[in-house]
């Protein structure tokens, strides 16, 4: 089997870069909400080493990309105290949204500066170029962000979507959530993951970007000659 081990590369440095704004935005999402346990623990920050998780953040972005397996991924949880939070219950759905939401906007802005390098600016930066792997670092982020922000809204830990699907199921249902789903999250994940299982993902992913780049062309029209 042949790998691409440049390719690979970039899709790990991107799988990286928007982990790392993935809970950074929880954490700023936490201070907003009045609770700034995980900015006094560091993880108020750009920096990606606070935040990697060596199995979420490394072993299986790594291994997916080497293996044309699925591109999925997460990073370290960020410590949340809801006692802090000005309005507990929603003050922690705003928190673990604020992750994949993160990775939509992010998918949005690169999509944006793509397409402007495509239209306007390819000539300055073309194919080849000394930077032009920026470029492809940037589309690279387009489709990671997608598969991001869809994955984590799964309704299983250490997901956000189980995050929120806990804090949001009627008492007696989370209770029984928290006892026969949730320990066993990770393993539900690996086998989905493995399985194939998680193709949806991928392809509600590509319709996002889609639909992300059909609009950034409809923005973009009026100045495009």
């Amino acid at each position: 089997m042949d790998i691409d081990f440049a390719r690979a590369f970039m899709y790990f440095a991107a799988m990286l870069f928007s982990l790392t704004v993935h809970e950074a935005a929880h954490a700023l999402a936490a201070k907003m909400q009045g609770d700034d346990t995980a900015e006094r623990l560091g993880r108020l920050t750009l920096s990606p080493l606070p935040h990697i998780d060596w199995i979420g953040t490394v072993a299986l972005p790594l291994t997916g990309m080497l293996l044309s397996l699925p591109l999925l991924g997460w990073a370290k949880p960020v410590p949340v105290d809801p006692r802090n939070l000005r309005h507990p219950k929603w003050g922690n759905v705003i928190v673990a949204f604020a992750g994949p939401a993160s990775n939509l906007v992010l998918c949005i802005l690169c999509a944006i500066v793509g397409f402007t390098h495509r239209i306007f600016f390819f000539e300055a930066l073309p194919q080849g170029s000394v930077f032009y792997p920026l470029i492809e670092l940037v589309h690279a982020m387009i489709f990671v962000n997608a598969i991001l922000a869809v994955f984590n809204m799964i309704p299983l830990p250490p997901l956000d979507g189980g995050a929120i699907a806990h804090i949001l199921l009627p008492q007696r249902y989370a209770e029984a959530y928290e006892a026969y789903v949730a320990p066993y999250g990770f393993m539900i994940l690996m086998l989905l993951a493995f399985a194939g299982g998680l193709f949806w993902v991928r392809v509600l992913a590509i319709q996002y970007v889609e639909i992300v780049n059909v609009a950034v062309s409809i923005l973009f029209a009026p100045f495009v000659r």
